[in-house]
């Protein structure tokens, strides 16, 4: 696994329980719009040597705008530190958008910044950031793969008898049991487009 989907029940530290495992949550900000909450100020970063204040804004890295608006930054890179105790400190690396509406000397730059929170920090970040910004194309690219795993968990439970859910007693099996299936649904799938396209051409009429 690389992601972890789930609905807004998951909040706060519970969400940095899971980037401590090295997984990246795929879980949508609680909803903070008109609260005190929606906006959380993160501190300065340097982004191409200008000191540049840095917010919370509904789930995203942002920066303020020219005219005052949040301008949501772009995730680039995710790289993990290991702590002491087995767990990881996860970090991602933020671009600010080319032709933003922001001072035009911030524009391609980057910094980086920790995606969970230390203990005593009174903002946690698990409840306020997302690497990607919710609804942004890279955002909605990586939620898709959701309904892809959902739909292959559906067609495996249908494959095996009430109340299992895999075949095979430990993990590594059940993994060759999932690429076994994978491959047997693409085979399958190639052969019936092989079909399909074979049954066109029969009936279309000969070339002049």
């Amino acid at each position: 696994m690389a992601t972890v989907h789930w609905d807004k029940a998951v909040r706060g530290r519970a969400i940095e329980s899971i980037w401590e495992l090295a997984l990246m949550p795929m879980i949508g900000v609680y909803d903070k719009t008109g609260k005190t909450t929606e906006t959380v100020p993160l501190g300065k970063k340097s982004i191409n040597g200008l000191a540049t204040e840095v917010f919370a804004h509904r789930g995203a890295i942002s920066i303020r705008g020219v005219d005052g608006e949040f301008i949501p930054l772009t995730g680039k890179k995710l790289t993990y530190q290991p702590n002491a105790d087995g767990t990881w400190r996860p970090y991602c690396d933020y671009l600010v958008p080319e032709h933003s509406n922001c001072d035009i000397r911030l524009w391609g730059g980057t910094f980086t910044h920790r995606m969970t929170s230390r203990r005593d920090s009174s903002v946690v970040y698990g409840e306020h950031i997302r690497a990607h910004a919710p609804g942004s194309a890279e955002w909605k690219a990586l939620y898709g793969a959701r309904s892809l795993a959902e739909t292959v968990n559906s067609w495996m439970k249908d494959q095996l008898l009430p109340g299992q859910r895999a075949r095979s007693l430990n993990q590594r099996h059940q993994w060759i049991d999932l690429m076994l299936i994978l491959m047997l649904r693409n085979y399958r799938s190639l052969m019936l487009y092989r079909q399909r396209t074979r049954a066109t051409r029969t009936a279309s009429p000969p070339a002049a």
